[in-house]
């Protein structure tokens, strides 16, 4: 079908180095294809998420945190049976409360406010 091929693309894109630009056209794609199929949109999500979080330790920072979380959070909205949805979720928001408690940025309730999130995704 047209998503699962447009989805290929977009990985095609990504792999040949157009990470933006897929980045962006897959977020767009993906809030499309919800009504669609919520598995499959789940999976792109999931997809999304970890080309951020990818692009976010590539370049210093260059992505929201909030965005990334967004993803993984959208991801477990549109199919909460998938551990593989439930098990970003939860490993980000122990990276972000990591990172929050190693670098000092925020006060302590940000910091358990992610963990009890991590908690509850693993």
């Amino acid at each position: 079908s047209l998503p699962e091929l447009s989805y290929g693309y977009l990985k095609h894109m990504w792999t040949r180095g157009f990470r933006s630009e897929a980045v962006q056209l897959l977020k767009e794609c993906t809030d499309k294809w919800v009504d669609a199929n919520s598995n499959f949109a789940a999976r792109c999500r999931l997809k999304l998420g970890a080309w951020q979080k990818m692009i976010y330790q590539e370049n210093n920072n260059s992505i929201a945190v909030t965005q990334i979380l967004d993803s993984f959070r959208t991801a477990t909205e549109l199919n909460p049976n998938s551990y593989k949805v439930w098990h970003s979720w939860a490993l980000m928001n122990f990276e972000v409360a990591s990172q929050f408690e190693q670098n000092k940025q925020n006060n302590l309730e940000n910091i358990i406010i992610h963990l009890v999130l991590a908690i509850r995704g693993f």
